[in-house]
């Protein structure tokens, strides 16, 4: 049996086909049905920025029907990023996996754009773009412009 779905740009480098994969079929109840990721399609749709992947499960048993809802957790691993608040986000048109953070650094402000992966609650990875221990600006940081003075709260040098 075949479970089609979408796969979040900021996720496609760390999914290949054979890649393990959980399938849950709320009709069936919440035991995750193991299963492997059988295709990737290679081009991103522009208005979802996200690829069709196709994961494979047994159905030995007939149980799954053709139409069912399914839920598919693809197991991608586990690595480590630094993560920042959402509303620290200038979110971009782009798509949902882009966007820009201020970076402040010698006093001063610093826009840079970040590829974001995972959210968890309202903390974003951040995949690309921010280095762990950098400064971000939260509140106000679409108002800022590149290369103003500004003041860490807090931080009175």
């Amino acid at each position: 049996m075949k479970v089609e779905g979408g796969v979040a740009e900021g996720a496609l480098p760390y999914v290949k086909k054979g890649a393990a994969a959980s399938i849950i079929v709320e009709a069936l109840g919440a035991t995750p049905i193991k299963a492997a990721v059988d295709r990737l399609e290679p081009v991103v749709d522009q208005r979802t920025r996200t690829a069709s992947v196709r994961v494979m499960l047994p159905n030995a048993e007939g149980r799954l029907q053709p139409g069912m809802s399914a839920r598919v957790v693809l197991e991608l691993g586990q690595g480590e990023a630094p993560a920042v608040p959402d509303d620290a986000v200038i979110k971009s048109e782009l798509g949902a996996s882009r966007g820009e953070v201020i970076v402040v650094s010698d006093g001063r402000a610093h826009r840079r754009e970040v590829i974001l992966g995972q959210r968890s609650g309202d903390v974003l990875e951040v995949r690309k773009g921010l280095e762990g221990g950098e400064q971000i600006v939260r509140g106000g940081q679409e108002k800022l412009q590149d290369g103003q003075s500004v003041q860490v709260e807090g931080d009175r040098r």
